[in-house]
């Protein structure tokens, strides 16, 4: 998402504002966007428990930040529910807009039942 990424850094130019860089591969990011040097992206490895542990990294530990294992429960469960539904309704592309909007409604009912949203 290049273009979100360069409204997040232009906004650190301007107001105090905090903004996190994802990447799959270590280095891949200094070579392709030079301009986010003095900035360090959290290399996921492009898997889930990759990506879980940079959020983790990024927002906790605070009060009531969810432990590795809920964030893995709710993934898994959401993964689960989307294979459903793609199976359900023939979609071959989790990224269709209507599917997608039902995977949103999905994360946050689990997310709810997880106690994880109020």
């Amino acid at each position: 998402m290049p273009f979100e990424l360069g409204i997040a850094y232009a906004l650190t130019r301007h107001q105090p504002h905090q903004f996190f860089v994802f990447e799959a591969k270590d280095h891949r990011l200094q070579a392709s966007l030079s301009d986010l040097n003095g900035h360090d992206p959290h290399i996921h490895g492009g898997t889930q428990d990759g990506i879980l542990r940079c959020i983790l990294d990024c927002f906790g530990p605070f009060t009531g930040t969810p432990s590795f294992s809920a964030l893995r429960t709710v993934t898994g469960r959401l993964n689960r529910s989307v294979r459903k539904l793609q199976r359900e309704q023939g979609f071959q592309n989790p990224f269709h807009p209507y599917l997608f909007r039902q995977m949103i409604r999905v994360a946050a009912e689990l997310a709810l039942a997880e106690g994880l949203l109020a």
